[in-house]
């Protein structure tokens, strides 16, 4: 039985910690607060990839060849490195785009109509 082993139960409690942390990441966007940008800036930009690079890495100072390095090693390894860069590629490319220029104006926006609503002085 799958569910009567601990490590099930503790990995679906990280999940349920990481999907809330999420959610409240997303309505943090969706409110246009500005320090919404720097968890997934850290958490995406650095520690995700630094999870999938740095094993790899250690594995090719083992000896190991960077297509095996990189692959998980089954039939379809290179389809797996396909998807790995391309996901990296992706991360870093949304964390730059969380501040060009459209974006900056969006957070501003959001924040200055947020202290209108409260009444505050928004100069």
């Amino acid at each position: 039985m799958p569910f009567a082993r601990p490590s099930v139960w503790a990995n679906i409690a990280v999940r349920l910690v990481v999907y809330t942390f999420a959610a409240v990441l997303i309505v943090s966007f969706q409110r246009g607060r500005r320090r919404a940008r720097t968890a997934p800036t850290v958490l995406l930009t650095v520690i995700g990839p630094a999870s999938l690079v740095v094993p790899a890495v250690l594995a090719m100072a083992a000896g190991q060849t960077v297509a095996r390095a990189l692959s998980d090693g089954g039939e379809l390894g290179w389809a797996f490195i396909a998807v790995r860069l391309t996901h990296i590629c992706c991360v870093v490319a949304a964390s730059v785009l969380m501040f060009t220029t459209s974006a900056n104006r969006y957070f501003a926006v959001d924040r200055h109509n947020w202290a209108i609503a409260v009444g505050a002085d928004a100069r």
